[in-house]
């Protein structure tokens, strides 16, 4: 029987070291940013309660762009950029359909 396992590449992508726990952003910040930004459209409704919505819609959405944190990275053998999430382990290029690995690799803070 022939060997089927596929070599696929691998980009090294490097971020920085996160201030807070993954955990937090992702499980705490997010959910809050969608609850807030569905309240901020909800009370934006009305004329009145739109004085408090707006200001709640923008804050929902600044909470879901901190929770649901992506990285640009380029595919190997096309060069389209691809949005994807911190942490991924792989993805799939959008335009060649090829999948990819991702390996992530933290910075050192400088001194």
């Amino acid at each position: 029987m022939e060997d089927l396992r596929i070599d696929i590449p691998t980009v090294e992508k490097y971020m920085k070291k996160p201030l807070l726990p993954y955990g937090l952003k992702r499980f705490i910040f997010y959910p809050a940013g969608m609850i807030m930004t569905a309240v901020g459209i909800a009370l934006s409704l009305t004329l009145f309660l739109a004085i408090i919505g707006i200001p709640l819609f923008l804050a929902g959405m600044t909470l879901l762009v901190i929770g649901g944190v992506a990285q640009t990275v380029q595919c190997p053998y096309c060069d389209k950029s691809n949005m994807v999430r911190e942490r991924s382990e792989d993805f799939k290029c959008k335009r060649c359909e090829k999948p990819v690995k991702i390996s992530w690799i933290y910075e050192k803070p400088r001194p």
